[in-house]
């Protein structure tokens, strides 16, 4: 299996409406965000990335201390919350622990660039690539810090969203790859009135599918 690393270096991702769901509200609010695991991000290995994301409202990311995402102790930071007018952070269920104002933060039909960071427990995000300018939001975790080993994204509130990552910004060693040297992307296929596994059966024996979103009230299966 020959990988070309060249080419393997973003990641362009889209996810679908999950929904009115957050972490604030929902218990075990990981099952609705699609994981970066499941593209070649096996680590993180820095407290900082940068992304790009075009939504009209709603997009979150989630740090988790599991590479799957399955644990209570998470950050969640809803991007263009409030009908896009602010920032949300919790820090695992049941909590909003800090909010600040984000006018028009996200473009229905541009993708935004931001930047987040986690180090020592202080997180940080804001506009643009360069870490620490144009920051919106500062919160420092009083409770020891969480060690984050896994990202997850998601779109909500009645929003869906486009992603893109770099490679880099996330671990050193992680190359968005598949067995044909392509960059991962997804097919941009959606099927209604399936189940969860005969989604992900479509999708593994599907040629150009790395991954799924699903939607539960819906019975939607995007990949």
């Amino acid at each position: 299996m020959i990988f070309i690393v060249s080419v393997c270096n973003s990641l362009r991702l889209s996810t679908l409406n999950q929904g009115n769901i957050d972490a604030e509200t929902i218990p075990n609010v990981y099952q609705f965000y699609t994981r970066l695991s499941t593209f070649g991000v096996l680590r993180v290995t820095g407290t900082f990335f940068t992304f790009q994301v075009k939504s009209c409202r709603d997009a979150a990311v989630l740090l988790s201390t599991s590479t799957d995402l399955i644990s209570s102790d998470f950050y969640e930071i809803f991007y263009g919350g409030g009908g896009n007018s602010k920032i949300y952070l919790s820090r695992n269920y049941g909590t909003n622990v800090a909010q600040s104002n984000a006018i028009n933060l996200l473009d229905c039909n541009n993708m935004v660039t931001l930047w987040i960071s986690w180090a020592n427990g202080i997180l940080k995000t804001g506009t643009g690539s360069i870490l620490g300018q144009n920051q919106i939001m500062e919160w420092n975790d009083p409770n020891s810090p969480l060690d984050v080993a896994g990202i997850g994204i998601m779109s909500a509130w009645g929003s869906n969203a486009e992603w893109i990552f770099s490679s880099g910004d996330i671990a050193y060693d992680t190359k968005f790859c598949g067995s044909a040297g392509k960059t991962f992307t997804n097919t941009g296929v959606t099927v209604y009135n399936l189940t969860e596994l005969k989604c992900a059966f479509r999708c593994i024996v599907s040629d150009s599918c790395v991954g799924f979103d699903y939607n539960n009230q819906l019975q939607k299966c995007h990949m």
